[in-house]
């Protein structure tokens, strides 16, 4: 069973080694980062709303990240919504249900909050990605073209969901 834990100087070394892999950057549409960089980022997380990152951890060893990102908090917003995001890394671990279980439990965190809809962003291509999202229950709403196309996806509460998975659908 896969735990969500708080990011520390470990998992930050875990982290900085896999965003120095060129597929994995691939496979999420990121850049390479230096460590100086990430560790400035991750110490600013406290100190914001708009962000929830939680380090996945697996068999005594961090194996990737989970979260949401741009959580809307006010009620200027009709519709409370936030982007999920997580990788497990390295891919020898994906396709085991592991995302699964860090995905439902940051869906819990999300019905917690209140929010009505999570929405993705998934880097065209990805088809395994792609399948376990449409297996989780989300819908394809549009694609973003640019360099590399990314698939918006998303899914929304509902109150009738079974117990313990949150209340999304």
């Amino acid at each position: 069973m896969v735990i969500l834990r708080n990011i520390d100087d470990s998992f930050l070394e875990c982290s900085y080694s896999w965003f120095q892999d060129d597929d994995f950057l691939r496979s999420i549409d990121a850049t390479p980062v230096t460590f100086d960089d990430q560790k400035v980022w991750f110490a600013q997380l406290n100190s914001r709303l708009d962000y929830w990152v939680k380090g996945v951890w697996f068999d005594d060893k961090w194996i990737g990240a989970v979260g949401l990102k741009r959580i809307a908090h006010n009620d200027v917003c009709k519709e409370k919504s936030a982007e999920y995001f997580g990788y497990i890394y390295p891919r020898e671990l994906r396709r085991r249900g592991l995302g699964l279980q860090a995905y439902f439990k940051v869906e819990e965190f999300a019905t917690n909050l209140g929010l009505q809809k999570i929405y993705l962003k998934v880097v065209e291509g990805n088809e395994a990605a792609l399948a376990a999202y449409i297996k989780w229950g989300f819908e394809v709403d549009y694609v973003i073209e640019g360099e590399v196309n990314l698939i918006v996806m998303s899914k929304s509460n509902n109150k009738q969901h079974t117990v313990g998975k949150g209340n999304f659908l």
